[in-house]
């Protein structure tokens, strides 16, 4: 069959260079609107075409299924690189909000997948 290739456009992508496509400190702020963005992204093309499975590599794109809530998919989860890992530091509840709003995601479901 014919294969689909889907381009994912952002201007906050477009700060990123080939040499270096993500962000340099993963636990920072900005990496965390350029995530936020990526994964919105990917459910929002996951969505619209209804795939029966999602394969993502690393934690990048892990959070996508989660804006797809309550509908669920398979996923597969390829990890190479433990270092970027996607942890951010949650220090109190103003932080964990934060993060919440950033990734526009419900607390529930922050609480509940982490």
């Amino acid at each position: 069959g014919a294969r689909v290739i889907h381009l994912l456009d952002c201007p906050i992508f477009r700060t990123r260079s080939s040499d270096s496509p993500y962000p340099p400190d993963m636990a920072t702020v900005d990496a965390a609107y350029f995530y936020s963005a990526w994964n919105q992204g990917i459910a929002a093309v996951l969505q619209r075409y209804n795939y029966d499975i999602y394969h993502t590599s690393d934690f990048h794109g892990a959070l996508a299924p989660l804006y797809l809530l309550p509908y669920t998919m398979p996923l597969v989860l390829t990890l190479h690189n433990a270092e970027y890992q996607g942890n951010y530091p949650l220090v109190d509840a103003s932080q964990t909000k934060r993060l919440q709003c950033i990734f526009n995601l419900p607390g529930e479901v922050c609480q509940e997948y982490s």
